[in-house]
This record gives C-alpha cells, structure tokens and sequence, in this order.
C-alpha cells in the first residue's frame, strides 16, 4: 500500500500526496539538449517536467494513432 505524503511537507499545487519523482542525467556530449529543453520550456511558458510530460503525452498519442491505423488497414495489431 503507498504511504500517503503529508501536506505539512511541502506538497505545492497538489491536493493529494500520490506520484513519483524521476531523475533525468545528461552525459556531459548532451548538455546542449538539457540547455535547449530549458530555452524551449520557457518559451512554451512550462516547467522543465511539463516540457517533458508534454513531449512524452505528444509520443504516446503518435504511436496510438498509428497503431490505431495499423489496425485498420492491416486488420490486425503488428
């Protein structure tokens, strides 16, 4: 069962305490992209997170059209 995190402790912007953290490295050859992530978020008017949450929600839905079209043409599921 989770452990429920207490608001006392530091829970911005959230009514409940369930989630995760991930933490994300960059090779030192890939700064560039960490610096561009940065730049490209706050263009956007983003958190760096929900640059990322965006990008991976934008894969996701890719792939789930294609397959979806996939599906159609083929028939089945590949």
């Amino acid at each position: 069962m989770q452990t429920r995190i207490k608001n006392h402790y530091g829970l911005r912007r959230r009514g409940d305490g369930y989630g995760q953290k991930k933490c994300t490295s960059f090779g030192f050859h890939e700064l560039d992209l960490m610096e561009y992530s940065e730049v490209s978020a706050k263009e956007e008017g983003l958190s760096w997170s929900g640059k990322i949450k965006k990008l991976l929600r934008e894969d996701r839905d890719k792939k789930r059209e294609l397959a979806e079209m996939r599906q159609s043409i083929y028939g089945a599921s590949l």
